[in-house]
């Protein structure tokens, strides 16, 4: 039996459906978990294609590339080393996430392809935005 290649959302929207996003401020939840099948992190991939207009990342209290830390003590918001785009921390004490990124985005984030984002992540993000 052959094997069957599985592709990614990711790999699907920017190799074949890059309209969608063309002209839209993204906004991106994300984890380290969040790579295509190279290991290309997500938010790499969307700053470098030309149809994204990525403007910001919302990460976990571990930071989206997994390298802040191992325990569940709030982080503040920082600045991505490899995209150089603003992280908003989901656990930061200041939750000012929604005042910041409001005018930033062009919508709050959608649950479409958010395999591996938790419900206590998306709901709160949503009610923020929203807010």
């Amino acid at each position: 039996m052959a094997r069957k290649h599985i592709r990614l959302g990711v790999e699907k929207l920017l190799e074949d459906q890059g309209h969608r996003i063309q002209g839209a401020r993204l906004g991106l939840v994300c984890n380290q978990a969040s790579v295509n099948h190279q290991l290309h992190h997500v938010a790499d991939l969307l700053k470098e294609h030309q149809s994204a207009d990525l403007r910001a990342l919302f990460g976990p209290q571990h930071g989206i590339r997994g390298d802040v830390q191992d325990n569940m003590i709030e982080t503040g918001h920082a600045t991505d080393r490899e995209t150089g785009l603003p992280i908003y921390s989901l656990y930061s004490a200041g939750k000012r996430t929604r005042v910041v990124c409001r005018p930033v985005l062009n919508s709050h984030p959608s649950r479409h392809d958010a395999g591996g984002v938790s419900e206590h992540v998306q709901r709160p993000l949503q009610d923020q935005l929203r807010a």
